[in-house]
């Protein structure tokens, strides 16, 4: 009796693994910080400066000039900030299969500024952060339909303002 048991419950295992599958996503997002890092998210809003670079690899071969937007996170020591639904002075990406896109500190200027970030008072954007690690995280959205087109990828960075140097010699 056992045996009929496992036979069926093998059975109804392999009938439902057709159902089951994981999400794949189309494009591949690798944000990375440029070091010294810094502890003002006003000056990820330079465009002159390179603080931040972010890749995007469309994996997906069918995908061809599809218009794209990103979504931007900031996290760590108590501050949560995110992009406004509404972003503005931003044009949209376009995405083709087989691409690698990217974008410099000079791409991604606009999605740091103060009007398109919700969740920050204006002095917590302008003044330096408190010290902590903090985590920079980018997912890629369509336009057209507004499905996710990557999962939610990070650069992790620890923010310290140190004191300013000492002279120790001549005493």
């Amino acid at each position: 009796m056992t045996r009929h048991i496992q036979k069926l419950l093998m059975l109804l295992l392999v009938f439902l693994s057709q159902f089951i599958y994981s999400q794949t996503y189309p494009v591949q997002a690798v944000p990375t910080v440029v070091s010294p890092y810094s502890s003002k998210l006003s000056d990820y809003s330079n465009a002159m400066v390179n603080r931040i670079n972010l890749q995007l690899i469309t994996t997906d071969l069918l995908v061809q000039n599809r218009p794209a937007q990103l979504h931007l996170k900031i996290q760590g020591n108590g501050i949560t900030a995110q992009s406004a639904p509404i972003l503005s002075g931003i044009q949209p990406i376009y995405l083709n299969g087989g691409e690698i896109l990217s974008l410099t500190s000079a791409d991604l200027a606009g999605y740091f500024r103060y009007q398109n970030l919700q969740g920050l008072t204006t002095t917590q954007y302008s003044e330096a952060l408190p010290d902590g690690v903090y985590t920079i995280c980018f997912q890629v959205y369509d336009v057209v339909t507004k499905k996710w087109l990557s999962q939610n990828s990070c650069a992790t960075v620890y923010l310290m303002l140190n004191d300013p140097p000492q002279l120790n010699l001549p005493s």
